[in-house]
This record gives C-alpha cells, sequence and structure tokens, in this order.
C-alpha cells in the first residue's frame, strides 16, 4: 500500500526585501544619528549628549550602539525566522527614535 505525501508549507525566506528595508534603514538612521552627533561635537561649541546613558564622546558612542544595532538585526532575524508577526517593531521603533535625533542634531549645527 502507498502512503499519501503530506506537504508542508515552504520555509518561509527570512532575507528578504521586507527584511532588508526596514533594517537598512534602522542601520541608516543610527548613523545618521552617530554621524550628525559626532560633527556636532567636532564643529558646534557647547554640543553634548542629550541620551545621558551615552557617554560624551563619539567613540564611546559607536562602542555602544553598533552592537546593540547588531543585536537588533540579529534579534529581527531570529524573530522573523520563527514566525513572530512582530519582527520589524524593534527595529522600527529604533528608527524612529535615532531618525528624530539625528534630524535633531542637524537643525542644531545649522543654526550654529
Amino acid at each position: 500500500m502507498i502512503a499519501p505525501v503530506i506537504l508542508d508549507d515552504p520555509p518561509q525566506r527570512v532575507l528578504d526585501k521586507k527584511f532588508w528595508l526596514v533594517s537598512s534603514l534602522y542601520t541608516a538612521s543610527v548613523l545618521l544619528d552617530l554621524e550628525s552627533t559626532h560633527y556636532c561635537f567636532a564643529h558646534v561649541r557647547g554640543c553634548r549628549e542629550g541620551n545621558g546613558l551615552l557617554p560624551g564622546n563619539s567613540l564611546g558612542q559607536h562602542m555602544i550602539l553598533l552592537p546593540i544595532a547588531a543585536w537588533s538585526w540579529h534579534s529581527a532575524y531570529k524573530w522573523k525566522k520563527d514566525g513572530t508577526a512582530g519582527w520589524w517593531l524593534s527595529q522600527a521603533i529604533q528608527t524612529g527614535a535615532h531618525t528624530f535625533a539625528g534630524v535633531h542634531n542637524a537643525r542644531l549645527i545649522s543654526t550654529h
């Protein structure tokens, strides 16, 4: 007797356009925030870090924010691979916060 073959749904592709879009926008916002802060430190007298959890120098900020960004990429990948519906939410929230900070820094720079 021949047993029927049950086909499962094909595995979901994790590294798709949505993943790359969300993660790339997140990375761009982190770099905008870091580099605009660095520029402000170098060119605007009295410029200081507004986030009390971050050090007041560019190297220290890179050493904190870039590993957090790597963890965020890893988490989004894992959550998407596991089928979590809100895999993108953490990066989207962080993108908004870093974009806000980068735009704020650009405004400070443009007024001086």
